[in-house]
């Protein structure tokens, strides 16, 4: 039934459609942004399934937030637009459609390439930060499926409180910086002392979120996947900084790694998530 659902995978810049036939993806990106509305996303699926060459059975979506029993968005921050929404506004000619929350989708197709009994654990570096794991053959949900907002996870600097998505996100790294992704890629591509700050100074966070993964659930995987984790020196800076403060031998037996498809990872998750019943 796979080849008849499609993953759709929302993000704060850009909404990342996906379906498969004959043995081919059919793929297709329109723009977001924190003021995209309900209706808009709805016409861009729409259009986007009348091009495909079969009917569509299922839609999993990957939402950036807290979703509530795979049909609810009780809170984006990254797409305000969504919130308290109901899957069912997303359905077309009769589709199934399942919302889940972006991060915890990456988890749902990485951890398919490993081990049932492996404890893995997926981040997302995107416009914010997230982190999923499973263990025990079991996704860690949480009470009401919100567990893994790390990007929420409260970090002292000097005399203040930040959160990790303040110091280490694609949305704080762009608002220091103080221009669009393209300008900065230029810029340290160019090594840029000031965009090169920057970036390690995010990447040095992002590492000990890592570090707190690493001691908290003492995986055998990571995987470390979103575009904010492509900046140069960012990964780099994470993992030096997570060796130097998880613990030693929780490190030692942790491989860290990058998504088997970096491009497609979540919307993969999230239409491989409609299989699930």
């Amino acid at each position: 039934m796979i080849k008849k659902n499609i993953g759709i995978d929302i993000g704060g810049t850009k909404m990342y459609m996906l379906a498969e036939h004959d043995g081919k993806y059919i793929e297709k990106k329109v723009p977001t942004g924190k003021e995209i509305k309900p209706e808009m996303l709805k016409k861009y699926i729409i259009d986007f399934i009348e091009d495909l060459p079969f009917g569509v059975e299922g839609i999993g979506m990957a939402i950036p937030g807290l979703v509530e029993d795979e049909n609810k968005v009780n809170f984006s921050n990254v797409v305000p637009g969504l919130n308290g929404l109901k899957s069912e506004y997303f359905s077309y000619k009769g589709a199934k459609v399942k919302f889940i929350n972006d991060v915890k989708a990456a988890l749902v197709e990485e951890a398919s390439y490993y081990p049932e009994d492996y404890t893995v654990s997926v981040f997302m570096a995107g416009t914010g930060i997230a982190v999923a794991t499973k263990t025990n053959k079991e996704i860690v949900y949480g009470a009401n499926s919100w567990a893994g907002e790390i990007g929420f996870a409260p970090i002292a600097v000097k005399d203040k409180v930040y959160k990790l998505d303040e110091l280490s996100s694609g949305a704080s790294i762009l608002k220091k910086f103080d221009g669009n992704v393209e300008e900065l890629i230029k810029k340290l591509e160019n090594e840029d002392k000031e965009a090169e700050k920057i970036i390690r100074e995010a990447g040095y966070y992002f590492g000990i979120g890592l570090a707190i993964t690493i001691n908290l659930f003492n995986p055998n995987i990571i995987v470390v996947g979103g575009s904010t984790s492509t900046y140069k020196n960012y990964f780099e800076t994470a993992l030096e900084v997570a060796s130097e403060n998880a613990l030693k031998q929780a490190f030692e037996s942790c491989e860290i790694k990058r998504p088997k498809d970096m491009k497609r990872i979540v919307a993969l998750g999230a239409r491989k998530y409609l299989e699930k019943d």
